[in-house]
């Protein structure tokens, strides 16, 4: 039962990017999908990344959530030439942070399936718009290459926590590791909604 939830996670991760390509080959689709993915990850965002991280590391934690949303919009503003490497840094830190949550997805698929077969199913269903957030970031203005090596490394992280049974929330003290968590929502908030790097393209 693991590996099929495992088997379906890692199908989800590929269907995102081949969706948004298909859509990118439709006249009228690329509007839509530049106007509601990032809401749709946004909601993830918060509904699932964004309470785990409180519940576990309190105020604390808002506060860096508002960091990681904030801090790189606040460096763009006060120094304009260094906008691009700003908003760059917050993509590397929300691609980091996503790497280690489907490393983490990967060890709960391992360990919580049998007892908990809808949380598998969850993590299954969010990994088509996570996918698809990862390439919509990524490819269109970095390169094919770019993007595919990024989700490849998704894969990768997901079936070493299935592999491997790596529990990030156990190897790390709780309260950081929600710290984390919450920077790196909010970090994402920021790439979605804020993209200069569009702008060279």
């Amino acid at each position: 039962m693991a590996l099929a939830f495992l088997a379906l996670t890692l199908l989800s991760f590929v269907l995102g990017p081949l969706a948004l390509a298909n859509a990118r080959g439709q006249r009228r689709t690329p509007n839509w999908v530049d106007r509601y993915l990032p809401w749709a990850v946004a909601a993830l965002v918060a509904f699932e990344f964004a309470p785990e991280a409180l519940e576990d590391g309190g105020m604390v934690a808002g506060l860096f959530l508002l960091l990681g949303l904030s801090l790189p919009s606040a460096l763009e503003q006060l120094f304009q030439r260094f906008q691009r490497q700003a908003h760059l840094l917050a993509l590397f830190l929300a691609l980091v942070g996503l790497l280690t949550h489907a490393l983490a997805d990967g060890s709960l698929l391992a360990t919580e399936s049998a007892r908990a077969p809808s949380l598998a199913v969850a993590i299954a269903l969010h990994s088509l718009p996570v996918g698809a957030a990862v390439w919509w970031l990524t490819a269109p203005h970095f390169g094919r290459p770019v993007g595919v090596a990024l989700i490849s490394a998704m894969v990768i992280s997901t079936v070493l926590g299935f592999s491997f049974g790596v529990s990030l929330e156990h190897s790390m003290d709780p309260a950081h590791w929600s710290w984390f968590r919450a920077a790196v929502a909010g970090s994402l908030l920021h790439v979605l909604f804020g993209r200069p790097h569009l702008h060279k393209h």
